[in-house]
Formats: structure tokens, sequence, C-alpha cells
């Protein structure tokens, strides 16, 4: 079997699970005052499902718009992935939302995508364009990690520490439902890897992106040399 042939499938079972789990996820936000982060991470999960569902179903003779809608996608991506980033760094320091924007260096990450989108046209002639380009931003959620904590680390070096905001109490609970969402599709996405699959891009590049931001989560929770906080909690 050619190495993208698998998707070529009926149903698209990676991005059906994702779907789910988004979705899930996105509505636990939405019914909980104190999880508002799941909104973010819903949506962003919900990116990776719609991108692996292209992926899965790219041999179809009706989704060769190639150009249009992987645009689409990788700007819905970029702008969920951006999204959930500014809103871990919102619950660390108090701070307008330009700041936020420069801290997590997302002007990066946006320049960085916008070279792929000038490039999309050249990536026509792969196998699976879609599966190249899903590859860039697992690419760009590995990057995100050190500019995340570098961006983190010289604010909670330089802010006055008024400003900064605690992380403990109920809201440590967070990286541990955050950690639930992210590795429950990995886990049965690889069962189904394991049974129905023999090529196993598409699973890698999901786990990188699923692990980088866990690893995002794991950094926001991180006090640099024992800062001290000095105001209560902030809900999510």
């Amino acid at each position: 079997m050619r190495g993208a042939g698998q998707y070529a499938v009926n149903v698209p079972l990676f991005g059906l699970i994702y779907l789910l789990t988004g979705a899930l996820c996105t509505a636990s936000g939405l019914l909980s005052k104190n999880l508002k982060l799941l909104r973010p991470l819903g949506l962003l999960i919900l990116a990776v499902s719609a991108f692996d569902t292209y992926i899965e179903l790219w041999k179809s003779p009706h989704l060769h718009t190639f150009v249009a809608m992987t645009a689409i996608l990788l700007i819905c991506f970029l702008v969920a992935h951006a999204e959930w980033t500014i809103a871990l760094m919102g619950q660390l320091i108090t701070a307008k939302r330009g700041h936020l924007y420069y801290i997590t260096f997302t002007p990066i990450i946006w320049m960085l995508g916008a070279s792929v989108f000038l490039l999309l046209p050249q990536f026509r002639d792969l196998e699976n364009p879609p599966m190249a380009v899903y590859a860039f931003l697992a690419l760009v959620s590995t990057l995100q990690v050190p500019t995340f904590a570098a961006g983190k680390d010289r604010t909670l070096k330089t802010v006055d520490k008024h400003l900064l905001l605690d992380v403990s109490g109920p809201f440590s609970v967070f990286p541990l439902i955050v950690s639930g969402f992210l590795l429950l599709p990995t886990l049965i996405t690889l069962f189904i890897q394991i049974f129905t699959r023999d090529d196993w891009i598409l699973f890698s590049l999901n786990t990188v992106i699923m692990g980088a931001n866990i690893a995002l989560v794991i950094i926001s929770r991180t006090r640099v040399g024992g800062t001290p906080n000095h105001k209560p909690t902030k809900t999510e």
C-alpha cells in the first residue's frame, strides 16, 4: 500500500474521534465557569479534526480544491492555536490581550503560517498535499513550546509581582483535565492505527501536536524560582 493510500476511506475515523473530543471539550468549557480555558482548547482540537478529515478523504474526487480548502483550514488552526496559547498566558499575568499576543510570540507563528500560505500552490504535486501542510503545523506546535516558555520566563522575571496570578488551588487540576482531553483521542486512534492502518504519519503528527500542547500546559503551571503570587486564583 502506498504512503497515503489508506486515507481514501469512506469513514474518516481519526477526524471523527477528534471531532467528538473537541465538541466535548468545548461543551465542558461552556458549561463550567471554572474551566473556561477548555473552550479555546476544544476549538483547537476541532481544527485538528478538520485537518485529519481532509487528509483521510483527500483522494475523494470532491475534495481536490486544495488551495482554497487548505487555506481555510490553515487559518482556522492558526487562529485556534493562537487563542489557546494567549488564554494560557492570560492565566499567568494580568495584561491586555495585545501584550499577551507578543509575550506568546504569536507574530512569529503567524509569519511562518503566512509563508506556507503563499507556497500552497507548490504543494499540489505531492501525493497528499494536506498532509505536508499538517506536518508544518506539527512543527509550528513544537516551536511554540520553547517560545512560550521563553516569553513566560521573561515575563515572570520582569513584571510587577502584583500582576501575577495564582495557579494553585482548584486551578491546579486543570493540567490533568487537559491531559485527559488530549490523550484520550490519541489512545483511541492508537488502537485504530494498530489494527486497521499501516501508515503511521498521520497518527505521529497528531501525537506531536497533542504532546506539544500538553507541554504548554505544564510550562504554564511552573513558576520560576518560586516566584510568589499575590493574587487569588483566576478562574478559567
